[in-house]
C-alpha cells in the first residue's frame, strides 16, 4: 500500500516528511549512540552518514515500504528526531 506523506501535529512534536533540509538537525539529534542500540544502522558522524540514512528511508518510501518523519519541536522548528 503506498501512503502519501503527510505532517502530523501534536502539542509538543511535529511529525513532517522527512527530507534533505532536516540533516543537519538530525545529525545533531542523532549524536547518541543509546538511540542507536536497537537499530541497524551505526551512529551517524557526518554530513554524509546522516545524508546516507535519509537518502535509505527515502528510497524505502518510494519503494512503498516506509513512510518517515522528522521529528520537531511544535514551537521553535528544532528537529529533535
Amino acid at each position: 500500500m503506498k501512503l502519501p506523506p503527510v505532517a502530523l501535529n501534536g502539542r509538543i512534536v511535529r511529525l513532517e516528511p522527512l527530507g534533505y533540509p532536516h540533516a543537519e538537525g538530525l545529525l545533531k539529534a542523532a549524536a547518541y549512540d543509546e538511540i542507536w542500540t536497537y537499530l541497524d544502522e551505526p551512529t551517524p558522524q557526518t554530513e554524509a552518514d546522516i545524508t546516507a540514512f535519509i537518502s535509505d528511508a527515502l528510497d524505502g518510501q518510494r519503494k512503498g515500504t516506509r513512510l518517515p518523519f522528522a521529528v520537531l519541536r511544535q514551537h521553535g522548528e528544532e528537529v529533535i528526531g
